[in-house]
């Protein structure tokens, strides 16, 4: 009920009274009893007010005034039947003397228990409406000529010492809102002294609210300056539950308030009509409301709002000016200020500045209800300051369509943030952020985390819904080793088992749900400085890394990463693909140096068995061990679990045990856990050289490819592959591989499963064998030989199922060897070596130059081969020496006799040729002894 309006309804209730004092005077001389009055004076009352009108008792009494009980105004019948206003008693008391001179000097005006009943139905009418005076512009003017009547203005010329309203009551009841719920207004008291129409007078009111729970208290005491429309007043108003006013105020908020308690301390001035000064303080106490942008259900509950304030209000502009608004909500002072235009209308706008000196982080999300942060921030815990923080905000605000919008600024101050998967890695904030309704943009930022400096910058969007992240950073990390050991274990089971040390610089920029680490999009690079990596089942290879990655969630890119263990040493090219997930490498690989020997060594797993301090101590030797260790451990199988690589590998030098490989280059892929060589090229030794494909499956240790080999010195092969044998033969290899394959790479695998045919040749070779030779002296009786040395050694291998079968010729100027047979992976030996000796050695012979000598001078003895290589046991194939010497025996045997026989027939048929004379021509008889001669050629 708005001001005017209740002084036209105190107006009204003036008038009945001057009807009723009026006629109390002109007919008290008449008649005194109460019947009389109200018979005159009722028709009166209900004429001027247009209401039924019901008194019980009237007592007038001409000096001192006038007594009414039990008086009741009946309501608009377009409302309801029951009364508008009713009271018990109705007292009037009065100067006499003043009365006489056409003045009404009332010194006490008391009403007892008044009830007023105010209604406002669905079109917004009022029940008192039809009590209110018509306007002077809709009233009809008095002819031009009339003095205007004075009586009345002049009975209304009035002073009333004093006004005193007990124990009243005013309900009032709103159907424009839904649900409505009467307001009652109990225990009303009014006390007012020296009222004047024009002059200001004193006022105490008192009343109490009655709320869903316990009623609120109001006090009201100050001036009224009725003529200058002016009141200077002090409000005290506690434990309101506002709730019951939502509807006329919940269009203002974005947020349904469900429950609050609001005391208030003001002093309120108004200036006539058009403007309010007003300031105090207002308290919110146990505020719950449901804000529908983070749940349309759930409340937030228990939050409390301090607020001291000046306010000024152009009731004609509409414009409220806020010079102070400081509220401290959430142990937050806020300090607000600025303006809020067109406040009746829909189209209100507001213009504020909002500010906060300093906010501790830690206090205020303690104090923030869950419901109104972000899900995310349940894992994360701020500490630190927030200072100099400065929000505006505009635009409209109630059910426009229009979005506020809002910006500011402020900074932070040694924040710390723990979130809660990284607690061990709590960075130091400080730097500037500004604010809007759609994004925190983020400048100047400095995270400091141990000995590291990170540079951050960038736009955070939808911060309190589902933060998305654009963001600059720039990291220098001068100890790598000590935040990797604080990045939780349990976050990726591979982290468990690497340890990194060393220094790295970082640029990258991220985009996306941080939330979601796995859909986070980032790009940047990284310059590595002696970065070390040890991954725990290959702890003895820890290569030393330094170079620049370049990378995005995508692919990792490398032009050169250099990577280096003892005595080796790799340079990468490349990128690796989809390296979150299943890793594609394409990588090119160049090297200087590449010492096989300590790489497998560190891809070897390394096992309880080979680390346990409480393994049994072995009798052998440190070299026995170490050569057991080397034969008989396996190594692999492998499982890359999806991961394939390509590119290609340049080494300028590759040493393996004592074979040394020079500018080595070959393609290589990765696929399906198998790995291929092709095209594979080298150096060996001085002049030579060699190619190869190859194939291994990782996952199953097989293998296969084909080897060319020219001029390799094969002491350096044997001593890699074949160690016993590296003292034993010696010369430049030329070999063709057709076929080689195999699984595993311990002695007893490769004993039982490699494969391999081969053509070969070897060039100066030379046999160390000095048993071997020195029983081939002895058995033959010739010079002691101590070693075998042979000008070109060539023939066919096949290696199966743990034996060679070897089909070869060894050449010299002295001997020619032809061996056949097998030669097992075990050093066993089983060969037919047929040994051809030249004459010159085998001179001294008489028996092997007299049956086993050919028409060249060259003896050949078959010779068996059995035992090891090592110790061999040769014997001597007396069949084949038999049959040998028999065959030669009968050739001899032979030409001996057609000698004689020839000599015998020529001595017979021609005994006397000599004596004839040569000069006579050839009979017949000549003729036939030249042909006899060339029978027996």
């Amino acid at each position: 009920m708005t001001y005017k309006k209740a002084m036209k309804i105190m107006s009204i209730i003036l008038v009945v009274i001057v009807i009723l004092i009026t006629a109390a005077g002109i007919f008290i001389k008449s008649y005194f009893t109460s019947e009389k009055i109200k018979g005159i004076v009722l028709p009166h009352a209900e004429k001027a007010l247009g209401r039924k009108l019901s008194i019980k008792d009237i007592n007038v009494s001409i000096l001192t005034g006038i007594e009414i009980s039990d008086i009741a105004i009946q309501d608009n019948p377009a409302f309801r039947s029951a009364p508008f206003l009713t009271a018990e008693e109705f007292i009037l008391k009065y100067a006499f003397w003043p009365l006489l001179k056409k003045k009404l000097l009332i010194h006490k005006l008391i009403i007892v228990k008044p009830q007023i009943f105010i209604e406002r139905n669905e079109k917004g009418t009022f029940n008192f409406n039809d009590l209110i005076p018509k306007s002077d512009t809709e009233s009809v003017p008095p002819p031009p000529t009339q003095k205007p009547s004075t009586a009345v203005s002049q009975a209304f010329l009035l002073t009333i010492s004093q006004i005193n309203i007990r124990d009243g009551q005013i309900t009032f009841a709103d159907k424009t809102i839904p649900s409505p719920s009467p307001l009652i207004l109990d225990k009303f008291m009014l006390k007012a002294r020296d009222i004047s129409l024009t002059n200001p007078f004193k006022v105490t009111l008192s009343a109490t609210l009655q709320g869903n729970q316990d009623p609120a208290s109001l006090s009201l005491s100050g001036k009224i300056d009725i003529s200058s429309q002016s009141t200077d007043l002090q409000l005290d108003l506690n434990n309101l539950d506002i709730a019951a006013f939502s509807p006329y105020f919940d269009q203002l908020i974005p947020l349904q308030l469900l429950s609050s308690r609001l005391g208030i301390q003001a002093k309120i001035k108004n200036i006539g009509m058009e403007k309010i000064l007003t300031e105090g303080k207002i308290n919110l106490n146990k505020i719950s409301f449901i804000y529908p942008p983070i749940s349309s259900k759930e409340p937030v509950k228990n939050l409390d709002l301090a607020v001291n304030y000046a306010v000024e209000a152009d009731l004609l502009q509409q414009l409220l000016k806020i010079d102070r608004l400081n509220l401290t909500t959430l142990q937050v002072p806020l300090h607000i200020s600025g303006q809020i235009s067109h406040f009746k209308s829909e189209t209100r706008k507001l213009d504020l500045v909002a500010s906060l000196s300093e906010v501790d982080l830690n206090k205020l999300q303690k104090s923030i209800p869950s419901l109104l942060l972000p899900a995310i921030m349940e894992k994360i815990t701020a500490r630190g300051k927030l200072s100099g923080i400065e929000l505006k905000i505009r635009g409209p605000l109630g059910q426009s369509s229009s979005p506020l919008i809002y910006s500011g600024k402020g900074r932070l101050a040694d924040v710390q943030i723990t979130y809660q998967p990284f607690s061990s890695l709590v960075p130091k904030i400080n730097g500037t952020i500004e604010i809007d309704q759609e994004k925190l943009q983020i400048r100047q930022m400095k995270i400091a985390l141990f000995d590291s400096e990170t540079s951050l910058s960038g736009t955070v969007s939808s911060y309190l819904q589902k933060p998305v992240i654009n963001l600059k950073v720039e990291s220098t990390i001068p100890n790598l080793a000590r935040i990797y050991q604080a990045i939780p274990s349990d976050l990726s089971p591979i982290l468990q088992k690497i340890k990194v040390q060393g220094s790295l610089d970082i640029t990258a920029h991220l985009e996306g749900d941080p939330a979601d680490p796995s859909t986070l999009k980032y790009k940047g690079e990284t310059n590595l400085r002696d970065i070390t990596v040890n991954y725990a089942p290959y702890s003895s290879l820890s290569p030393h890394i330094k170079g620049t990655v370049q990378f995005d969630e995508k692919e990792i890119i490398t032009e050169n990463l250099q990577t280096s263990l003892a005595k080796s040493d790799l340079t990468l090219k490349g990128k690796i693909k989809n390296y979150r997930k299943v890793p594609s490498i394409n990588l090119d690989v160049i090297s200087k140096n590449l010492v096989i020997d300590e790489i497998l060594a560190g891809i070897q797993p390394q096992t309880p068995s080979t680390s346990s301090p409480s393994r049994s101590v072995s009798s052998k030797s440190p070299a026995q061990k170490s050569d057991q260790k080397s034969t008989d451990q396996e190594i692999g199988p492998f499982d890359f679990k999806g991961l394939s690589a390509s590119g290609t590998i340049h080494t300028a030098k590759i040493q393996y045990k004592t074979l040394t490989i020079n500018d080595f280059q070959t393609a290589y892929s990765l696929k399906d856990n198998i790995v291929r060589l092709k095209n594979l090229k080298a150096k060996t030794g001085d002049k030579g050289s060699m190619s190869m494909d190859g194939r291994l499956n990782c996952s199953q240790m097989t293998y296969s490819s084909k080897l060319d080999i020219q001029s390799l010195p094969i002491q350096e092969l044997l001593s890699v592959f074949v160690p016993k044998y590296a003292s034993i033969f010696s010369g430049n290899l030329s070999t063709k591989i057709s076929k080689i394959s195999g699984q595993g790479f311990s002695k007893e695998k490769i004993q039982e499963n490699l494969y391999l045919e081969d053509t070969f040749e070897l060039i100066n070779g030379k046999i160390q064998a000095k048993e071997l030779a020195e029983k081939i002296s002895s058995m033959l009786r010739i010079a002691k030989l101590s070693d075998l040395e042979f000008d070109t050694m060539k023939g066919n291998i096949k290696v199966q199922k743990g034996k060679i079968y070897l089909d070869s010729e060894l050449k010299s100027e002295d001997y020619i060897l032809e061996p056949k047979g097998t030669i097992g992976l075990d050093s066993s030996l089983s060969l037919n070596l047929p040994v051809k000796i030249s004459p010159r050695v085998s001179q001294k012979n008489k028996f092997l130059n007299q049956y086993l000598t050919d028409d060249k001078g060259w003896t050949t003895v078959p010779i068996t081969a059995s035992g090891t290589v090592t110790k061999p046991k040769l014997t001597i194939d007396l069949r084949a020496v038999r049959k040998d010497a028999e065959k030669k025996l009968k050739e001899t045997v032979k030409e001996k006799l057609k000698e004689t026989v020839k000599e015998k027939l020529l001595e017979k048929f021609f005994k006397n040729d000599k004596e004839k004379d040569k000069s006579t021509p050839k009979s017949d008889r000549d003729i036939l002894k030249d042909a006899l001669k060339n029978l027996f050629k």
